[in-house]
């Protein structure tokens, strides 16, 4: 039988790996009668070794036909052969699954402690209060940015005014934290002359008018250094960047990253107008700003990340995958234990964590690239664990 040549688009659609069958026979959860067709596989290794070997090199003179003519050359008459082979170098190799496996133990947790000196002298007393604790997650650098930056927006705008002082400022925030505890339609209320609105205990602190001048004019960042939006440097999240940095950093110094870490994503619930606003409808807060977290076991905040959607006009790919990656550095070599959903996993980022040695375990959407043919939840249940509990 003659051989088939390739069209141009036949060979585009090799390289690309798009529908591609598989020679072998292996898969997880079956013989292989009722394997799904219609998965990306990989492609077969003689292909790989035209495509990636010493052959690449070598002309159409060497070649008896054009049956026999690389691939990669081939498509050099479509467009340069030299475009092809970054874009196989970017790609991950389909894995062989098979059905039988090896579950095999972790490595020892090699835990690390850089606390600061007052953060471990204070623990050791054990003479935290509440009060200890907030002190040491906002410190005195955050207290007096955000105080002179609002003052800063004040002198920008013009006119007189009394300059608030950090000791001031201070109690601004107080009575923010205990207005989130005691909550009334609006602020104002506190300081209602009727008696059923009224709050002694707050408006004793700050009158209305003065919490009213603070409240219009707090700020975290200078107006006028603003990039504009046609410019490589516009951050979305300008006005409040180095206030959360500096909140970012004072989490992380602060406590010892543990064995066991889970990365997801949380909701701050907002109903007004606001270009970073994200809708969720299957959350519980449907409406509001995303936050990528990783927390410790005990449920400290190790690090966070407000999500401001896509910067200019690039697409976005794989997003859960480079969350996981930026929270995971630093943990190398340590054989953490790190914990995501389905949106956040797929087969590269866990074979990237493996060759760190951190451990990973997560639920999967089974329509994820290169995986094998999963069983149905409905039919079995099925618990798959890659390292103990």
């Amino acid at each position: 039988m003659a051989k088939k040549n390739l069209s141009d688009k036949e060979i585009e659609n090799l390289l690309m790996y798009e529908e591609i069958p598989s020679d072998t026979d292996s898969f997880a959860g079956g013989d292989g009668s009722d394997r799904d067709q219609s998965k990306i596989e990989e492609i077969p290794q003689g292909e790989q070794q035209l495509l990636l070997g010493e052959d690449l090199f070598r002309s159409d003179e060497e070649f008896d036909s054009e049956d026999e003519v690389p691939l990669s050359q081939l498509l050099g008459r479509i467009q340069p052969a030299t475009q092809a082979v970054p874009l196989l170098a970017q790609t991950v190799r389909p894995p062989k699954w098979k059905k039988a496996y090896t579950i095999l133990a972790p490595d020892n947790f090699t835990p690390s402690s850089n606390l600061p000196d007052e953060t471990t002298s204070l623990a050791a007393s054990q003479q935290m209060t509440t009060l200890k604790i907030f002190n040491m997650l906002w410190t005195d650098d955050i207290m007096q940015h955000v105080t002179f930056h609002t003052n800063l927006y004040a002198e920008q705008k013009g006119g007189t005014y009394k300059p608030v002082a950090a000791d001031e400022m201070s109690v601004f925030i107080a009575v923010n934290l205990v207005m989130g505890v005691k909550k009334s339609p609006s602020y104002r209320d506190y300081w209602s002359s009727s008696p059923d609105l009224r709050d002694e205990y707050i408006s004793h602190f700050m009158s209305l008018s003065r919490f009213s001048w603070i409240l219009g004019n707090l700020h975290l960042n200078d107006n006028n250094l603003l990039p504009s939006r046609n410019n490589p440097d516009y951050d979305k999240l300008y006005k409040i960047r180095p206030f959360t940095e500096m909140l970012r950093e004072s989490y992380k110094k602060n406590y010892n990253h543990t064995e066991k870490i889970a990365i997801d994503e949380s909701m701050i619930k907002f109903k007004g107008r606001s270009c970073l606003k994200q809708y969720m409808p299957k959350k519980p807060i449907k409406r509001g700003y995303k936050v990528w977290a990783k927390c410790a076991s005990s449920g400290y905040c190790l690090d966070f990340d407000i999500y401001s959607g896509k910067v200019g006009n690039k697409v976005e790919t794989n997003l859960g995958g480079n969350v996981v990656r930026k929270f995971c550095e630093g943990l190398e070599d340590k054989n953490h234990k790190v914990y995501f959903d389905n949106y956040f996993n797929s087969y590269e980022l866990q074979v990237d964590l493996r060759q760190k040695n951190i451990y990973a375990c997560g639920t999967v959407n089974e329509s994820r690239k290169h995986l094998p043919t999963l069983k149905s939840d409905k039919s079995e249940s099925v618990t798959i664990r890659w390292f103990p509990l």
